[in-house]
């Protein structure tokens, strides 16, 4: 039986810098092949991050972060895509190490807007039988800096899914932090800033 599905609305946070969910419903998996208008991926800021609180999601609340699985639809297929959850001090709103590994208030999942996709049919699922035992989230994207610009995302819960969606964005190798944006190398026990700097994978940058 399909979950009742349910609306909801958050505020941007940061104009330059954030994008965040205006609007998520969640159902669980239809048989009826009805569909919805499919609407692409088309933000502008693709390199932003979007940020969306763990209270926003009420279906998922208390369950593992282990279960938990971010998906985008292109039109034909579901592709997992990169993500985090991370904790957040309620007292002085810092991010903290240590959590209770369950989905509550207190955390927030953040991925990249570049890796969203679009709408899909009410009755498209995931190739997962156990994630049909629960509802899912489908979370839309908008940007009040860009009105009409749109782009989705689905998030899952299973048992029985794994990490499948390649490298993450983030590499550390000894003292180098690696990004697709930039590449940072600093060395603390010669100078507490930073010794090179690479900008867009280019190789060049700064060497201090």
């Amino acid at each position: 039986m399909p979950h009742r599905p349910f609306t909801l609305s958050l505020a941007l946070l940061t104009p330059l810098l954030l994008l965040l969910a205006l609007g998520a419903a969640t159902s669980a998996a239809l048989t009826d092949g009805s569909s919805s208008a499919a609407l692409a991926n088309t933000l502008t800021r693709q390199r932003d991050v979007v940020v969306v609180n763990g209270a926003a999601l009420p279906a998922l609340a208390g369950a593992p972060l282990d279960e938990l699985f971010l998906y985008r639809f292109d039109g034909a297929a579901w592709q997992q895509i990169p993500f985090q959850f991370d904790q957040v001090d309620p007292v002085s709103n810092s991010y903290v190490i240590t959590g209770d590994g369950s989905l509550d208030p207190a955390d927030e999942l953040a991925f990249l807007a570049q890796d969203a996709g679009q709408q899909a049919p009410a009755g498209q699922w995931i190739a997962d039988p156990l994630s049909t035992a629960y509802p899912r989230h489908e979370l839309l994207i908008s940007d009040p800096l860009h009105p009409g610009e749109t782009a989705t995302v689905f998030l899952y819960r299973s048992p029985t899914l794994l990490p499948d969606f390649g490298p993450g964005y983030i590499g550390v190798d000894t003292d180098t932090v690696t990004t697709p944006f930039f590449a940072a190398t600093v060395n603390f026990s010669e100078t507490l800033g930073l010794t090179a700097l690479a900008l867009n994978s280019s190789g060049q940058g700064r060497q201090d």
